[in-house]
């Protein structure tokens, strides 16, 4: 997320510590945080990662 002028830089950057602090896996964090992700590929407008992204919470959350 370095380099990106979005608001969901910051958010995002720190989110990875917070995720191992908690002892949480990488699924049980993209489905907290799903409302989060899809703001920020919306705001991106990354119709590719919109539809991974739904496709994931559909099958895995």
């Amino acid at each position: 997320m370095a380099g990106t002028e979005s608001r969901w830089g910051v958010y995002f950057d720190r989110k990875p510590a917070e995720k191992m602090r908690m002892g949480a896996d990488n699924l049980h964090f993209v489905g907290s945080q799903v409302n989060a992700l899809q703001a920020f590929f919306e705001e991106c407008d990354d119709r590719a990662a919109l539809d991974l992204l739904f496709d994931l919470e559909q099958t895995c959350c």
